[in-house]
């Protein structure tokens, strides 16, 4: 009977379970995007047609990218986040695998930054770029020519959603070896741009009637135990 009475309690709770909002999908183009290079300290490079991880003889080169989340409504959890950038061999490739990082920037830029300044009378705090030295996602890809790239940043925009790290944008590097480049947002045809696609979906709230039933199914057990104590004492 305790079990019969268990399993009717069950299929109850199951009726009144938190129930899962219907995902969404979002798909942006960054908001801002530049590469900056050691070579060239004072130089922006905002309106060109590629981004670069290139880091060969001497001549360092990252890429930044800004990402708004403002189109994300409040009481939301991110289930999945990717860039895509699309390859370029405009200065070489990436046969070695070197990783391609990707870190959260810590200062405010714009997208005519230099390897030396944030924006305009603003320096970085370090030449190159300030950013946090933890690693959200890799990739030792070597795309070929208008082939995508795909890194996994689910745990960075969720981090900039719920506002545990400022939303500045993010930097990619790689290191020596690597002549890698990417389509930016200028880039004439639309489809080799950079892509940002984010699936989100509201934060299921527990039931009062959920934690009401979980209540009972424990007075429940409680009951049990007891009666099975007295009968065998």
């Amino acid at each position: 009977m305790f079990h019969r009475r268990v399993l009717m309690l069950a299929s109850l709770l199951a009726l009144f379970a938190p129930i899962r909002g219907e995902a969404t999908v979002l798909t942006l183009s960054p908001s801002a995007d530049t590469r900056i290079l050691e070579f060239f300290p004072s130089n922006p490079f905002g309106d060109d047609v590629i981004l670069s991880v290139f880091n060969n003889f001497g001549n360092v080169q990252r890429t930044l990218i800004q990402v708004d989340l403002s189109a994300i409504p409040a009481g939301q959890q991110i289930n999945s986040a990717t860039l895509t950038l699309f390859g370029s061999r405009a200065f070489g490739d990436n046969v070695d695998g070197r990783a391609m990082d990707i870190h959260a920037v810590t200062t405010p830029w714009v997208e005519q930054a230099t390897w030396l300044f944030a924006s305009s009378g603003t320096p970085w705090g370090t030449a190159g770029g300030d950013f946090d030295p933890f690693v959200y996602a890799t990739s030792n890809a070597n795309p070929l020519e208008f082939n995508p790239v795909v890194w996994d940043i689910t745990t960075l925009v969720q981090d900039w959603y719920d506002g545990s790290v400022d939303n500045n944008g993010l930097l990619l590097k790689s290191i020596a070896g690597n002549g890698l480049t990417f389509y930016s947002t200028n880039a004439l045809n639309p489809q080799i741009r950079p892509l940002v696609s984010i699936e989100y979906a509201p934060i299921p709230e527990a039931s009062s009637t959920l934690l009401v039933g979980a209540g009972l199914l424990m007075s429940l057990g409680v009951a049990y135990r007891s009666g099975r104590v007295r009968s065998t004492s």
